[in-house]
C-alpha cells in the first residue's frame, strides 16, 4: 500500500467539512497485530514463502533460501545505515523483546 496515493488532494480537502477533513487525514499508526504491506514487501514474502528450502540446510535449496535470507539482511542494514550482522530477524514481538 503506497499511503501517498491514498492521501486527499488539497482541492478534494477544501471541499469538505472540518470534521471530515481531519478525518481524511488521519494516520492510522496501531499496528500491533498486524500492517498493510508494500507491494515489494509481500512480492518479496511470496517469493520466500514459494521457494523450498530451510536456510539452516546444506544442500542447495537450503543454501538458495539462506541466500534470500542473507540479501534480505543486508537490504535492511542498508535502509537502517546499519552492518548486516547487527541486523536480527525474529518471529514477532515477544521473541524479538526477549
Amino acid at each position: 500500500m503506497n499511503f501517498k496515493e491514498n492521501r486527499p488532494s488539497v482541492t478534494q480537502l477544501a471541499g469538505l467539512r472540518e470534521d471530515r477533513r481531519m478525518a481524511a487525514l488521519r494516520a492510522y499508526l496501531d499496528f500491533n497485530a498486524s500492517a498493510p504491506l508494500l507491494v515489494e514487501a509481500r512480492a518479496a514474502m511470496i517469493a520466500a514463502v514459494e521457494q523450498p528450502g530451510n536456510a539452516s540446510s546444506v544442500h542447495g535449496e537450503g543454501r538458495a533460501k539462506r541466500a534470500m535470507v542473507d540479501l534480505a539482511r543486508r537490504n535492511v542494514a542498508a535502509l537502517c545505515s546499519a552492518k548486516p550482522d547487527h541486523v536480527v530477524f525474529t518471529w514477532g514481538a515477544t521473541e524479538a523483546a526477549s
